[in-house]
């Protein structure tokens, strides 16, 4: 599982004062914050998941050297010596008179990796500890440690110490480099040279399970857990192994199995949380290392701090406002905008910037319980095919209802609830500006119901898109429908729209089910705004919209008529914010750490790239 039992001295030795140049070359504003806890407080991160700025474990993606890395000589020898394939490796720094928390690396990440430690700015305060033991490193050496004890790192002094902690497979290959090791100055200066670990898709083998699951039941056992409990305790775990071996029969290491194995690790989580958490406090610290080895299985990256949605307030009102009873006239929607697109192509972004506008009200969200909460609407009515809504479903009483519904929530960009105004107050016309994913699919119902509707259309680069679509997936923060007919997980919900011959999905890698939907999504808005004018609707490219903010909420603003103000300019005068529904910090390059699954699912979307480039052209070219 891990190189040793505790910490352990390697044959290495590196030279202190190379380490030292090395680390000069370095800006106070390159490090940056670590996740949880951690050895440090910040890090440089030299080799990462897709060589971007990313705490993912390994298990997400191929390992590849970041720009920092490729600055550095002295650190390029130095992993290509350790003669192993490297996972991650960062800097990580210690702030003075200070320690880190104590920490048991027990989950699947660690499983698989161990640890290389070597100081490069120390003092004799610094020292690691390994459960009872204390360790004091010295500069250039190397050592590792078993992740499964408790370890620390403390440092009294008030200048920080800095480690560069390189992450490696486990077992190691043996021998780990020399006695000491001699770095050649003339030695190729090349980052392609390190050997980076492999990635696939992996999960633990029914032998592994069996070996965890037994030393979870055998610990227990020393407890004093009834033997009923007992009894019931191991008959969920022996179903749960039998159902692990039939899906690891079936997949093995592909990620097709990927839900399959996810809805199985959360299955096993709940019933083991109900029956023995109890007894998992009070068994050995083994019996929890491996209960959180299994849950851990497909974790891509560290949990973070509980994130609060800046808009759970805003739904809060939403709900009372509809159960409001009180009669109301409903403004004339004039002109309303829809912003189509598939899901994660940074509506909210776009959304939030236009509801700026002065004349603009929205209901401040997007409209599931709004529209679908009309049973009609709902899914439920087409026996859950799909989302698909057209111009048939735009019965003259439905408008009439989700006027109504819409007019409940209606916000202005102060948060001024409309209804909440006095009526002589209340304007009798308004724009109303509104986004829902769904409604990729909806362009025909909206277009009956508003014939004076405007559309948005926000497109973004599959590749970008549909990496952030499977964050979504893999957070599950993004689940419409709790259960869902003919959906067989029951602890892993679909996520995000339901397009037509969703269920002939459930067999796919997440990667191919949300290059589907990205592709259903797009193609839906593609045929549908070719039936309209082309003064109906409007192309916004995402990548314009981050690179030239004022360029294109300008364009915008002409095309829905918006009257511009300070407020507006004030906004786009600069980078526009972090999107409120952002799961990880943006970053242009972000997505190649999905870069190997990405390339699997190019065929099916490259047909929808030619179609939107080709509109593009011709709407450029008809305008200058």
């Amino acid at each position: 599982m891990t190189l040793n039992t505790e910490c352990y001295k390697l044959p290495l030795h590196f030279d202190s004062a190379q380490l030292a140049a090395e680390l000069s070359q370095f800006e106070e504003h390159d490090w940056i914050s670590l996740p949880g806890k951690a050895l440090g407080d910040s890090t440089i991160l030299l080799v990462s998941v897709g060589g971007t700025l990313n705490h993912d474990f390994a298990i997400s993606g191929p390992m590849a050297a970041t720009p920092f890395l490729e600055r550095c000589t002295y650190f390029k020898q130095i992993l290509k010596a350790l003669n192993s394939p490297i996972s991650r490796c960062r800097l990580v720094q210690l702030k003075g008179a200070t320690k880190s928390q104590a920490q048991v690396a027990c989950n699947y990440h660690w499983f698989r990796h161990n640890i290389i430690c070597i100081p490069i700015v120390t003092n004799p305060t610094v020292k690691l500890f390994c459960d009872d033991n204390s360790i004091e490193m010295a500069t250039g050496e190397a050592w590792t440690f078993d992740n499964n004890q408790a370890h620390w790192m403390s440092n009294e002094v008030e200048q920080a110490c800095i480690h560069l902690i390189v992450e490696i497979p486990c077992p190691p290959p043996l021998p780990l480099g020399k006695e000491v090791l001699p770095i050649e100055e003339e030695e190729p200066n090349d980052a392609n040279q390190i050997p980076l670990e492999s990635y696939r898709f992996e999960v633990l083998t029914s032998q592994e399970i069996e070996q965890l699951t037994n030393n979870i039941l055998s610990e227990i056992k020393q407890t004093e857990i009834p033997q009923n409990n007992f009894l019931a305790l191991t008959e969920k775990i022996e179903e749960f192994k039998g159902q692990w071996e039939t899906a690891f029969s079936k997949f093995g290491h592909q990620s097709a199995g990927e839900l399959t194995y996810q809805n199985l690790i959360l299955g096993f989580r709940e019933q083991l949380t109900i029956k023995a958490n109890k007894w998992l406090r009070q068994a050995a610290p083994s019996a929890k290392c491996a209960f959180e080895t299994i849950t851990s299985m497909l974790l891509t990256t560290p949990p973070g701090p509980k994130k609060s949605r800046p808009f759970l307030k805003h739904k809060q009102r939403k709900i009372e406002q509809l159960n409001k009873d009180e009669e109301f006239q409903c403004p004339t929607f004039e002109k309303p905008i829809f912003l189509v697109s598939a899901p994660r192509a940074g509506s909210t972004l776009l959304f939030d910037s236009l509801s700026q506008f002065k004349d603009v009200w929205s209901i401040g969200d997007e409209s599931h319980e709004t529209i679908e909460g009309i049973e009609a609407l709902h899914p439920s009515a087409k026996n859950y095919s799909s989302n698909r809504l057209t111009e048939a479903d735009a019965q003259p009483h439905i408008l009439s209802m989700l006027q109504k519904r819409f007019t409940k929530e209606l916000q202005d960009r102060n948060e001024q609830v409309y209804l909440e105004l006095p009526i002589e107050q209340r304007p009798s016309m308004i724009r109303f500006l509104e986004k829902t994913p769904k409604n990729a699919l909806r362009i025909p119902f909206i277009k009956a119901l508003f014939p004076d509707a405007l559309f948005l259309y926000l497109y973004r680069d599959p590749r970008e898109n549909i990496s952030s679509m499977m964050e979504g997936w893999r957070a599950r923060s993004f689940v419409p429908y709790r259960t869902l007919p003919g959906w067989p997980f029951q602890y892993w919900p679909w996520n995000f729209l339901l397009i037509p011959g969703w269920s002939d999905l459930q067999d796919k890698a997440i990667v191919e089910i949300a290059a589907h939907q990205w592709k259903t999504a797009n193609a839906y808005i593609l045929d549908d705004l070719k039936n309209l004018p082309t003064t109906d609707w409007c192309l916004v490219p995402y990548s314009d919209l981050i690179q030239q903010p004022k360029k294109i909420m300008s364009k915008i603003s002409q095309f829905a008529g918006y009257q511009w103000d300070q407020n507006i300019e004030q906004r786009v005068s600069q980078s526009l914010p972090v999107s409120r529904m952002t799961l990880s910090a943006p970053s242009p390059d972000k997505w190649r750490k999905h870069e190997k699954e990405l390339m699997s699912i190019l065929p099916i979307v490259e047909p929808i790239e030619k179609r939107f480039e080709q509109l593009l052209t011709q709407v450029t070219h008809s305008s200058s």
